[in-house]
């Protein structure tokens, strides 16, 4: 009996240990972006909601100024509250070439990414739709 039941405690904690590691890999791999293997960092915009309590952080990351590969980042943060940890609402891979820059005023605003709030509750990033309370754009996700 006792070697049993030390089969099956043997066993659950196997299947346990696998089921954490596969959980581990999936998380690296659709979930983490990290950042910290670009070399060029790009702020590129700051969009305020209509109502000023939320604001969008644009940053765009390449390995180089001259990569041919882009990647843009949306980062959410409230207005109001200085130590909650800013949500990415967005993470996109982009051809460099589609990241173009804007004359604005007369100055020349390079790496810019189109941002627009269409409502309190909604934003458009690079004409891709996000409902900031539900939704999460990532291109590595397909689901």
């Amino acid at each position: 009996m006792k070697k049993r039941t030390l089969r099956i405690i043997i066993s659950v904690m196997i299947v346990t240990i696998c089921l954490c590691l596969v959980g581990l890999y999936c998380y690296d791999k659709y979930y983490r972006i990290d950042t910290s293997q670009f070399h060029y960092t790009f702020l590129s915009r700051i969009v305020e909601s209509p109502d000023g309590k939320h604001q969008v952080f644009i940053t765009v990351y390449k390995d180089s100024e001259n990569s041919e590969v882009a990647y843009i980042k949306g980062n959410l943060n409230l207005v109001s509250s200085q130590k909650d940890a800013p949500k990415t609402i967005f993470w996109q891979k982009v051809n460099s070439s589609d990241i173009d820059n804007r004359l604005i005023n007369d100055m020349l605003l390079d790496n810019w990414v189109d941002v627009e709030w269409i409502n309190n509750d909604t934003v458009k990033i690079n004409n891709i739709t996000v409902n900031i309370h539900k939704d999460i754009y990532d291109y590595r996700r397909t689901w």
